[in-house]
């Protein structure tokens, strides 16, 4: 949702609650699976555990594998894939009235392929380069919604993310030997809301109240001091320092 070209892509992850078996006490499971033509093994585990008053969840996943071969029997090149994530979730409710919630995920790959991947790869112009992304993300969650009052049903997140992408730059000669990019992306928001309930004149009424506040942070650096030119190490002419 949401306008421009992008928009918002929001994604809830599921609670503790949704892998606890019929005690309600406590979770577990466990995924494997392997794809013979790139020799590929994804894994994943879920364990989680809980009571009324407090549940917890961990998850870790990975991913891996070579090339894929095409149905000529050459191998697609560049189509090797690694992954690995986190995940960390912890929901406390002390009372009817009070739901917090902690989250931490953390996500890692990495990739080869061409350096611009719209123009043909060639180690001097356009190497190829192996892309490093390392993304994490903390979110804080107070949920406040008194039990019989209809005018409080309050919502407050914090979140904090952190991007960064290294790209190892595989030249065997010209101004991108040895050249590599750094880029650092960081997102630090709070937003709050209140819901209110109430009815006049035979009609029911909602009235939502509340702010949002973001700040985005980038930062790039690479081995050469103009996107053009090489020369001593500064930052990236297509990823400058911003906020």
């Amino acid at each position: 949702y949401g306008c421009g070209s992008a928009g918002v892509v929001k994604i809830s992850t599921l609670d503790p609650s949704d892998f606890l078996n019929d005690s309600g006490i406590y979770g577990l499971r466990i995924r494997n699976a392997y794809h013979s033509n790139s020799g590929e093994w994804s894994n994943s585990a879920v364990a989680a555990a809980g009571n009324d008053a407090l549940q917890l969840l961990y998850e870790y996943s990975r991913r891996e594998g070579d090339d894929i071969t095409l149905a000529d029997g050459v191998e697609l090149p560049d189509s090797a894939i690694e992954r690995e994530a986190h995940l960390l979730k912890a929901i406390w409710t002390p009372s009817i009235d009070h739901r917090f919630e902690f989250g931490f995920s953390d996500y890692s790959s990495a990739d080869q392929g061409g350096a611009n991947p719209q123009s043909n790869t060639n180690f001097t112009q356009h190497p190829e380069a192996g892309r490093f992304i390392d993304y994490s993300q903390v979110s804080l969650n107070w949920a406040y919604n008194p039990l019989g009052n209809d005018w409080i049903n309050s919502n407050l997140t914090i979140n904090l993310k952190q991007t960064s992408q290294l790209r190892n730059y595989l030249a065997t000669t010209g101004s991108n030997l040895t050249r590599s990019k750094l880029h650092d992306f960081s997102v630090t928001g709070i937003d709050f809301f209140n819901t209110s309930r109430f009815s006049h004149l035979g009609l029911d009424h909602e009235l939502l109240i509340g702010f949002e506040f973001f700040r985005e942070k980038q930062d790039g650096d690479e081995t050469r001091n103009t996107f053009i030119l090489p020369g001593t190490n500064g930052d990236s002419g297509t990823r400058p320092d911003a906020e």
